[in-house]
């Protein structure tokens, strides 16, 4: 028994929806395409969500509301801008989209966290040293 299961992280959501986007342009039936996915991947993360998907759609749930489902695996904008693209038939643009900003998103956190990478756990180890007080010229005074 898993006390949280597995998430689908935010590069594995990129990939998911570029791959996802190419099946739909090829004309691959999005069941057969979910399954595809779902089988190919190494993330149990994904696996579990995708699996899940495809009992809903085998179910009867269309692709947004299978996908409402899952609200900590896909962002609230995320699921928005599916629903609006399954309902316009632009769902392959609209994937391949949201895959383009998935992955600006995450180049920019890579910066920014490769940016500030090692500028402010110094200070708060040191602040929060026992035998060492907080020094001047820390994190907190390079704020603008």
């Amino acid at each position: 028994v898993e006390v949280t299961p597995p998430r689908i992280k935010p590069n594995d959501l990129m990939h998911l929806s570029q791959q996802l986007s190419a099946f739909i342009r090829a004309g691959i039936p999005i069941l057969d395409a979910m399954t595809e996915l779902s089988e190919g991947s190494d993330s149990r993360g994904v696996r579990r969500v995708l699996d899940e998907i495809i009992a809903d759609l085998r179910a009867g749930a269309t692709l947004s509301e299978a996908f409402d489902r899952h609200p900590q695996d896909f962002p609230t904008y995320y699921r928005g801008i599916l629903r609006s693209a399954e309902l316009t038939g632009q769902l392959d643009t609209v994937l391949d989209q949201l895959a383009v900003y998935l992955e600006r998103d995450l180049e920019a956190r890579r910066k920014l966290k490769s940016a500030t990478a090692g500028t402010c756990a110094p200070t708060w180890i040191r602040s929060r040293s026992p035998w060492a007080g907080p020094r001047p010229g820390g994190c907190a005074s390079r704020r603008p």
